[in-house]
């Protein structure tokens, strides 16, 4: 459990960094530790606070065929930049971008790190 939530403070963090690199609207002010404290933040949001928003969302998840999965990844992202200093987006559209990043940069990371933690 804890080796998986440091994967996904890494996954976030990683994927923050990437998003603010390549979105021009996306931004990471100080040092290393603003990234490692947004990542930190994102990823207890994922762990602790998502999978109760997906249960209480499901007929929505259903009817919008997950779409509305997505709003709630924006709304973890956007929340994160709201409560870290030195984390900011600006706009819908890079904020869309951002979650996608990270998102990807997780799942990415985790198929390639879950086989070295089973063993």
């Amino acid at each position: 459990m804890l080796k998986r939530f440091i994967v996904r403070i890494l996954g976030c963090a990683l994927g923050i960094a990437l998003a603010a690199r390549y979105i021009n609207d996306v931004q990471i002010e100080g040092s290393v530790n603003s990234l490692f404290l947004a990542g930190l933040f994102l990823a207890a949001l994922i762990s602790f606070l998502d999978p109760l928003l997906k249960i209480i969302t499901f007929p929505l998840r259903l009817l919008t065929l997950n779409l509305f999965g997505l709003v709630i990844d924006m709304a973890m992202v956007w929340i994160t930049q709201a409560a870290t200093p030195g984390f900011h987006i600006q706009g819908l559209m890079a904020l869309f971008l951002a979650t996608i990043i990270v998102y990807i940069t997780n799942a990415i990371l985790w198929i390639i790190i879950s086989p070295l933690l089973k063993s």
